[in-house]
């Protein structure tokens, strides 16, 4: 797909022997050769920028770790804006067994940018699916506050039209989804 936007992040390993000393990474051609030893990974997230201003509510970023948990995290939630800082750290501690090291060779950390409409928006789209369901069938027939009720009111079964019926040229009369 298209860019949405960016995010700004920095790993920083280290690696302890077994009596806890800091191990000199320069000195290793591949995590292979840290078999048994204990890798500290210091990950932080720092801010996205350039987000889209319709999907700049509720900003959070999420990942799942490269451990064998392949434990998700999320950073907090920030509200309304559009280049959200996280501040988020978060060391994670990796014994190096053969498993751990072909999983850091050849997998990817994939970092997720999350956001939501805000109500205001979330309230347009659902007018304009309300007026014009045969263009916007893919919205789902709730409120912005998910409170389960329809958007729309009323029981004439007239001007209901099905999503998987179509719209006849010559039928111009507004209709609603159901």
């Amino acid at each position: 797909g298209e860019t949405k936007g960016f995010i700004t992040y920095s790993l920083a390993p280290k690696a302890f022997d077994e009596t806890g000393g800091d191990i000199n990474l320069n000195h290793y051609e591949s995590v292979s050769a840290l078999l048994n030893q204990t890798l500290q990974v210091e990950f932080k997230i720092h801010k996205a920028h350039d987000l889209p201003e319709k999907y700049s509510s509720e900003v959070y970023c999420s990942y799942v770790w490269v451990d064998e948990a392949g434990e998700k995290y999320e950073t907090d939630k920030v509200t309304k804006n559009t280049t959200p800082k996280f501040k988020y750290v978060q060391n994670h501690d990796l014994f190096i067994s053969n498993y751990i090291a072909e999983n850091l060779q050849y997998s990817i950390l994939m970092v997720s940018v999350y956001g939501k409409l805000s109500d205001e928006k979330m309230e347009g789209l659902m007018k304009d699916f309300g007026d014009r369901p045969h263009t916007s069938a893919l919205l789902k027939d709730q409120s912005a506050n998910n409170n389960g009720e329809p958007f729309y009111k009323g029981g004439d079964d007239q001007n209901v039209m099905k999503i998987d019926e179509e719209d006849s040229e010559d039928d111009t009369s507004p209709k609603k989804c159901q």
